[in-house]
């Protein structure tokens, strides 16, 4: 660490702990700042900026102080390793400080003190954060340096223009005991001159450590968040809420979706208002990878009535912004497994008492896909909302006539939705479903039930053309199970169609059942198109027996869409 001895106005350098005390300057940065090349060459006191290295000198010598450390020219910014390891090491660098003067130099004398104050420019930038919470002793001064008050004498003052609680600007509570989407709401309407500043900035605020890289733009912020994720398991870093701009209002039915992460400390915006609920799902494990962010804690939440209709995936928060309702975000399902971010204009509140947990892993993708990969301008930040078809593959609805009941499914299947999904560009797409039914004979007594399983093993699901086989579960039970366990691995249309033939499964285009008590009647269930080309309907007919079609067909069959 370098400062500045206030006797001989020389540097000198500190390395490891033993650093002797010091005074520390907060300010904002103004024209003619005195740089170190400035300070070394002997060419600075024609400065404005000399003004305030003098003024801390003076106040330090004041406070018996031998040392003092100024940004400005403490910090020697033409070496990218010294910038580097100084923004790491800022909060340590105020938190160690024995004195920190806060020098507003947009308060005026005669101001109206308690108007005035929140409007200084001080409190609008993002480096200053870290130099409110971080020392223990603050001073403020105003434009003439004259003193308006201490942190502690003006806590109320200031926990209400930051919207800091006041035990954590009094250090009577870590730093470390708010939640992460507080922090990021503290920083939210900061401003910094370059972009990559606003995460830089919150390094230590949040004790995580990495790389400046100048150039990479919002990446940086993505990298903290990141950062945070590896150290943390509080999941409240995903509690943002993007921000409407023009781009968001696009046509009718349009969708909003994208990556799990924020693009900037503004979308914490609201993030306050959320306060730590038990009544959530605990905490659980978060992993950064290469496909997206790993985790196991997504919910299903049914709704009050515990229909179908009303499912939706949700990544829990484990925090609430209204006692009986917890808050989650909502996700879409896009492959097996792999969610992106729905609606991120609001936070979704649910009941925990109707959601049931998703025992397998899953994937939320991080960040929307690359402009190259898109025709539009949708995905040109991380939060901007894009239609779900940019995530995702085909599709395919699988519609059943009234009498007939959806049963296990196998595959990629989207329960909120009621769709099969299949990779984009991976031969993945193939499903089963197993339908059940029951017939009413005269009397109108339910007779015994059936079950016919489908199997679908397209070239692409929901498209021009699709095979599939439909059999009657009873026929083939152990072949059924082999199939369902191969499906909860990893099943590909290639491997489906090799299973299908090596286990003796018919290719038929339909499922024929006798029907007790209605002799000389046959139930036929067959597959039509729907009314749009990712749709098929599922029916059942009531047939004399001499109007069934033949089922087995040595060929597969397929249903066209026209």
């Amino acid at each position: 660490m370098r400062l500045l001895n206030v006797n001989t106005e020389g540097f000198e350098e500190f390395i490891g702990q033993v650093i002797p005390r010091y005074a520390i300057l907060s300010h904002t940065w103004e024209e003619e700042e005195v740089s170190y090349q400035d300070y070394i060459s002997g060419f600075y006191k024609h400065k404005k900026g000399y003004e305030k290295i003098k003024k801390t000198i003076d106040l330090a010598n004041q406070s018996a102080l031998q040392y003092a450390w100024i940004d400005t020219c403490c910090i020697d910014k033409s070496s990218s390793a010294e910038l580097t390891e100084a923004i790491n090491s800022m909060y340590q660098w105020y938190h160690r400080s024995a004195l920190c003067y806060v020098y507003l130099s947009d308060l005026e004398l005669s101001a109206d003190f308690g108007v005035h104050l929140s409007t200084c420019r001080w409190f609008s930038r993002g480096w200053t954060l870290q130099e409110l919470i971080a020392p223990r002793t603050v001073w403020f001064y105003n434009s003439q340096w004259r003193t308006i008050g201490s942190k502690r004498s003006l806590e109320a003052e200031l926990s209400r223009i930051t919207r800091i609680p006041a035990d954590i600007l009094s250090n009577k509570s870590p730093i470390s005991s708010a939640l992460v989407a507080h922090k990021m709401s503290w920083a939210a309407g900061r401003q910094t001159t370059r972009v990559e500043d606003e995460a830089y900035c919150l390094l230590g605020i949040f004790n995580v450590n990495m790389p400046l890289l100048y150039g990479e733009g919002d990446k940086a912020f993505r990298r903290l968040q990141e950062e945070i994720i590896k150290s943390s398991v509080d999941p409240s870093i995903f509690a943002w809420t993007a921000l409407p701009t023009p781009v968001d209002n696009v046509g009718p039915g349009f969708q909003d979706h994208c990556g799990i992460l924020a693009r900037s400390p503004a979308a914490f915006i609201s993030a306050g208002l959320l306060f730590s609920s038990n009544a959530g799902q605990p905490p659980k494990e978060f992993t950064v990878t290469n496909k997206g962010l790993k985790t196991g804690s997504l919910l299903l939440y049914n709704g009050p009535w515990g229909s179908w209709t009303g499912c939706y995936y949700i990544l829990p928060l484990s925090c609430s912004k209204e006692k009986r309702r917890v808050v989650g975000v909502q996700l879409q399902m896009i492959s097996q497994n792999t969610f992106v971010r729905k609606s991120p204009f609001d936070l979704f509140k649910y009941e925990t008492e109707y959601t049931r947990s998703e025992t397998s892993d899953c994937y939320i993708l991080i960040g929307n896909p690359p402009v190259a990969t898109t025709t539009s301008r949708w995905a040109k930040k991380l939060w901007t909302p894009i239609p779900i078809d940019v995530f995702r593959g085909s599709v395919l609805e699988i519609t059943l006539s009234e009498e007939l009941h959806p049963g296990q499914r196998w595959g990629c299947f989207d329960e909120e939705n009621s769709i099969f999904l299949a990779h984009r560009g991976m031969m993945t797409d193939c499903a089963g479903m197993s339908i059940n039914f029951r017939m009413m004979d005269s009397s109108g007594c339910s007779t015994v039930p059936f079950e016919c399983i489908i199997y679908i093993y397209a070239r692409t699901l929901g498209l021009e053309r699709m095979s599939y086989t439909i059999v009657d579960s009873r026929n083939h039970q152990e072949a059924i199970r082999e199939i369902g366990a191969a499906f909860t691995q990893w099943t590909d249309q290639l491997t489906l169609r090799g299973l299908l033939q090596r286990l003796g499964i018919p290719q038929c285009h339909g499922a024929v059942f006798e029907i007790p008590g209605l002799e000389g009647h046959r139930a036929y269930i067959y597959l039509v198109p729907g009314k749009v080309n990712h749709e098929v309907l599922v029916k059942c007919d009531v047939l004399r027996v001499e109007d069934v079609p033949s089922i087995e067909r040595i060929v597969n069959w397929t249903i066209s869409y026209n």
